[in-house]
């Protein structure tokens, strides 16, 4: 269970204007006041840091709110840091980092991989939640219970993922039958979810797919079995990774007739269940999940046609 009491966040923002309009947002989805820290620039980020990891009861969560741009350090100069730092051992505990921005598909394609989710501007006491609540669920899954902070280690030197593949009967009966020598690794991408901001997740931490082809985001079954009938039409020779957060849906894909394009298919486990069969990420995903879920989506692929 989500404890917002244990979280501090630390919102760096350089426009008041921007500022003003964030603090009730951050309020109304039930963080503190006095748990809010402003900065106006990267550099008064980091001191917000240093201070709360220095004085923090154990258990805390710590979450850093970056603008992209702004003056002195900005966003994606701020997490660098803060990634290196842990890297080096300096820094022991990495804080949560949300890049927040007005064209979040921009910083997706940009951003040096150094944040764990991006969250447009301006953003609702709704987005706020469901953000905080993905911060609290992956720190207690990364970090030792007596160093506040977050994680043990940072994105880029992490031993391990916390996404997770079963033995998987219906992924792998699934795998196409055609022939890898044409292929180039490119993935075709259907984000499948009810909440915009889900679907707004894991667009904006999605990695490069080999293809100039954005994701395509389905919002209710019917969106979804439409999107899974018009692929068996395009791009035969790439496999489809449908990442769906809707796991109600899933007897519906099962019911499709797909005998050309079968999706490689990984449920968004918010609540931790499994879903044996299919490849699952946890609720609390990070951009270095997604790429290996990816990885994974091409291992299954290049294995069905090796075995034609």
């Amino acid at each position: 269970m989500v404890n917002f009491q244990q979280i501090e966040v630390i919102l760096a923002e350089d426009e008041e204007m921007f500022r003003e309009m964030a603090l009730p947002n951050i309020i109304e989805a039930g963080i503190a006041e006095d748990k809010i820290h402003i900065a106006e620039d990267g550099q008064e980020a980091i001191a917000h840091l240093d201070r709360l990891q220095a004085q923090a009861a154990p258990g805390t969560v710590i979450v850093m709110l970056l603008d992209v741009r702004m003056p002195v350090m900005d966003g994606n100069k701020c997490a660098q840091t803060v990634q290196e730092s842990v890297a080096s051992g300096s820094r022991a505990a990495c804080p949560f980092m949300i890049c927040c921005s007005a064209n979040i598909r921009e910083v997706a394609e940009t951003s040096s991989g150094d944040f764990h989710m991006t969250m447009p501007k301006s953003f609702s006491p709704s987005s706020v939640a469901y953000c905080m609540t993905m911060a609290f669920n992956w720190c207690k899954a990364n970090s030792p219970s007596s160093s506040p902070g977050v994680a043990e280690k940072s994105i880029s030197a992490a031993s391990g993922s916390s996404a997770t593949t079963r033995t998987s009967t219906n992924n792998s009966d699934t795998a196409p039958r055609t022939s890898t020598e044409d292929y180039d690794g490119s993935i075709d991408v259907i984000v499948a979810d009810r909440e915009p901001i889900c679907r707004m997740a894991l667009v904006a931490n999605m990695p490069s797919t080999g293809t100039e082809d954005e994701p395509v985001e389905t919002e209710d079954e019917d969106e979804t079995m439409d999107a899974l009938r018009h692929a068996q039409d395009i791009n035969p020779g790439r496999p489809i990774l449908l990442l769906l957060g809707v796991p109600g849906w899933l007897p519906l894909v099962q019911k499709l007739n797909l005998t050309t394009r079968k999706p490689f298919i990984c449920v968004i486990s918010v609540d931790g269940r499994e879903y044996p069969g299919y490849a699952t990420l946890p609720g609390s995903y990070t951009k270095v999940d997604i790429l290996e879920m990816l990885g994974r989506t091409r291992e299954w692929w290049k294995k069905g046609c090796l075995e034609s």
